[in-house]
């Protein structure tokens, strides 16, 4: 952001200073050790604003909320995540189909439009959709990357051999009792979205 490689100098617009807009940055001493909120395309200029507060540590633990804990979840997962960016909020919610002793709705509480979707079928037969919000209010850290995940096969005629798995995955922000609902979800392969 401060370097120019291809004039291998400083990166800066000369101005009058009566012309610099209220509140932008000029001096360099101002911006060094301080953490972005968001990559910033060049030629434009620095703002407090720009900046998480003076102190705040670099890297990905910058961008976590205080009183949030930040989670590394797959897009399988949950869906629908894709399309999200850095500092994106969102809310997570949870079905799964539940067996019930009666064919009825019993204490599922949703609206009249999830209601109506669900399978009637299914309600005779005795199974209904439990609904559950997981996270609200959540934040995307990290959007969805590609991390190669190495594992070691075996085969008849290559014998051992190592490979990577592409495993695509985001870092999330939730409240500290959201982490547990997730996790639960995740183990008793509910569909998270």
């Amino acid at each position: 952001y401060l370097w120019s490689p291809e004039k291998e100098s400083f990166a800066f617009i000369a101005m009058d200073e009566d012309q610099v807009p209220e509140g932008v940055i000029t001096k360099v001493g101002s911006l060094l050790g301080r953490v972005l909120r968001k990559r910033k395309p060049s030629g434009f200029v620095f703002t407090e604003d720009d900046f998480y507060p003076k102190g705040t540590r670099e890297g990905l633990v910058a961008a976590i909320p205080p009183g949030m804990r930040s989670m590394r979840v797959t897009t399988s997962q949950i869906r629908g995540v894709h399309d999200l960016r850095p500092g994106d909020r969102f809310d997570v919610v949870a079905a799964r189909t539940v067996k019930t002793a009666k064919p009825e709705l019993g204490s599922l509480v949703v609206d009249a439009q999830v209601t109506a979707m669900i399978d009637s079928e299914n309600r005779r037969q005795g199974e209904q959709a439990d609904v559950t919000v997981l996270v609200r209010d959540g934040m995307v850290i990290d959007p969805v990357r590609i991390r190669e995940e190495p594992r070691v096969g075996r085969s008849i005629s290559r014998g051992s051999y190592a490979q990577t798995l592409p495993i695509p995955e985001l870092v999330i922000a939730v409240h500290p009792d959201e982490v547990t609902k997730l996790a639960q979800a995740f183990a008793v392969g509910a569909s998270v979205w």
